[in-house]
């Protein structure tokens, strides 16, 4: 990723119905997981936040049913 940072977090649960993608990463969004959890929508909000701040960007790949992928590319020094 030239001179920047990138971060990527990836895991094997329900993933993203594609509906939902473009919402994740705004504030108080927050979608049914495993075991009927609820999270309080603010992770990602902040996570993209601080991101964008530092001149980065965030984005997720995800297929439901197989998981998803999240990451963070930070600009380099």
């Amino acid at each position: 990723v030239g001179n920047g940072h990138q971060i990527s977090v990836c895991d094997n649960g329900l993933g993203i119905a594609p509906e939902h993608v473009s919402h994740i990463f705004e504030a108080f969004q927050s979608f049914p997981r495993a075991q009927g959890r609820k999270g309080t929508g603010m992770g990602l909000a902040i996570v993209k936040k601080i991101a964008e701040k530092q001149g980065g960007r965030v984005w997720v790949d995800s297929k439901p049913g197989e998981g998803a992928a999240f990451h963070v590319l930070l600009p380099g020094a």
